[in-house]
């Protein structure tokens, strides 16, 4: 009977991997011990490891708009699909369930406040973790908040919990100061919750804000315009919520939208005006994707989208479900600034076929009439 073959992980002395996990562990944002690794592990024939590892620090270092994003997300999504269940073994059973990986190694997990609470400071010291996903939370907020594990995380979604009223305490949490991504969404918030949110020094460090799918209102829209913190996001997710035509106007005039290249606003009872009003506004520039859809839009607002100088960056604009006709049709097709689109929606049942003539013709396969 021929040899058995070893695993290409089984050559690799135990002691070896173990110091460079606990390298990465203690350092999980720089990537100098993860490449060292990859070297390593290209050395111990582990090669879609190690290119697991490379592939996912370069494309953790590319925005969703990049051309590079999506070439590198499906080979590292073949990788994963490959190896998931020996890869995932680097982890306690417990905290296997939900897992998502960047940058080589699993990087978030799925799981109650209570297991965050009792088996979490464990868990860093054997696993690069930066992300996670709570449920139950709401029973357990204040003991949750206190854990000082939280300061690890970079991404953190206390989203399908009801969270009514108690945006006061997580905003006052120091340890969240760390976080770049949060998600909120279908937490059932109201203005006096985006308020909160608006007020707290701890969270000037995020990039990312989900708030889709609560209660927010005009009010709660015009706090999160008028804080003076939220001034690094880069993506805001703000559809599903309340807050019409002047909570849009009070955004639209806000330095908080001067970064924003992802802007969702997705069934907000939003009209003309508050379509104007982001049209002109001197903190647009930089968004590359624009969700209006599910609102009352007529041909004015599409017009005024379509002949801004401020949204010259524009690759994807989500207009559908909204009362655009004719005339806005026409004006999205006449564009002079809309150069950049990648992918367009309108209606095609209220456009006409002269209109969705024109959009062909302009755009092409990139534009979609629904």
């Amino acid at each position: 009977m021929p040899p058995k073959k070893t695993k290409p992980q089984a050559r690799a002395t135990n002691p070896e991997r173990a110091a460079f996990h606990a390298a990465i562990c203690a350092s999980p944002e720089d990537d100098t011990a993860r490449l060292v690794f990859a070297d390593w592990l290209d050395e111990h024939g582990e090669r879609d490891r190690a290119e697991f590892i490379r592939l996912g620090c370069q494309h953790a270092r590319l925005e969703g708009d990049d051309p590079q994003w999506w070439p590198l997300k499906n080979r590292l999504d073949a990788l994963e699909q490959k190896h998931l269940e020996a890869w995932e073994q680097e982890l306690p059973p417990w905290a296997r369930k939900g897992v998502s990986f960047r940058r080589g190694f699993v990087d978030g997990i799925v799981t109650s406040a209570t297991l965050w609470i009792k088996r979490s400071e464990k868990l860093l010291a054997t696993a690069p973790i930066t992300s996670a996903r709570l449920r139950n939370v709401r029973r357990l907020l204040p003991e949750l908040l206190s854990v000082p594990t939280l300061a690890r995380l970079r991404w953190l979604s206390l989203g399908w919990n009801n969270l009514e009223g108690a945006m006061q305490t997580v905003a006052a949490c120091p340890a969240l100061a760390n976080l770049r991504a949060l998600e909120l969404n279908l937490a059932h918030l109201g203005d006096d919750d985006a308020k909160a949110l608006a007020g707290s020094r701890h969270l000037a460090a995020l990039v990312s804000l989900n708030l889709y799918n609560n209660r927010i209102g005009e009010a709660g829209a015009t706090a999160l315009a008028k804080t003076r913190h939220l001034l690094q996001l880069k993506k805001l997710e703000f559809s599903e919520n309340l807050i019409g035509d002047k909570g849009l106007q009070a955004l639209a005039g806000s330095p908080v939208l001067a970064n924003v290249w992802q802007l969702d606003l997705y069934n907000n009872r939003i009209g003309d005006a508050g379509a104007i009003a982001l049209a002109s506004s001197p903190h647009a520039s930089s968004l590359r994707r624009l969700a209006l859809s599910g609102n009352t839009l007529g041909d004015a607002g599409a017009a005024a989208l379509a002949n801004s100088p401020r949204l010259a960056g524009l690759k994807r604009l989500y207009l559908h479900y909204n009362a655009i006709g004719e005339a806005g049709a026409l004006a999205l097709a006449a564009s002079p600034i809309l150069n950049a689109i990648q992918d367009l929606t309108v209606d095609g049942e209220r456009i006409g076929p002269k209109a969705a003539k024109a959009l062909q013709k302009r755009f092409g396969k990139k534009v979609v009439r629904l």
